[in-house]
């Protein structure tokens, strides 16, 4: 009953800590952005506070603008294949995969019947791992 209780409040900390961070936070900063840059920005230039005066109008012109470029932006470093490449940058990613593929060749050649090339393949990808583990 505890472990069950308890399972529950970590599912429920982890929904919340992915709507929070993924959703409400990054809401929040963008309308506050558009709120600072409204005070800081446009009050303080008069031709622009002649037309964006209310910040209604700045937000939406500020959405129509911002969100498409944003869009631009984030397909040009996807074609570019700065995001695939990111996660790899992290040594203990590369060193992961690099484990996982050699335990995973191990098993295949295990079940293929090659106990040799298997017990090879699986002694690299524990190598591989060996390095990353906490020593107590």
């Amino acid at each position: 009953m505890f472990i069950s209780v308890a399972r529950r409040v970590r599912d429920l900390w982890i929904y919340f800590k992915a709507g929070h961070s993924g959703y409400l936070v990054y809401t929040m900063s963008l309308l506050n952005f558009v709120v600072l840059q409204h005070r800081l920005l446009i009050s303080y230039i008069p031709i622009l506070s002649q037309y964006l005066s209310r910040l209604s109008t700045f937000f939406f012109l500020f959405v129509f603008t911002y969100i498409p470029l944003a869009i631009i932006i984030g397909r040009f470093e996807y074609q570019k294949g700065e995001m695939k490449r990111r996660p790899m940058l992290n040594p203990y990613t590369q060193d992961s995969l690099i484990g996982n593929i050699k335990l995973n060749e191990g098993l295949l050649k295990f079940i293929d019947g090659d106990e040799e090339g298997a017990k090879k393949e699986i002694e690299e990808g524990l190598a591989v791992l060996q390095k990353w583990r906490l020593e107590r």
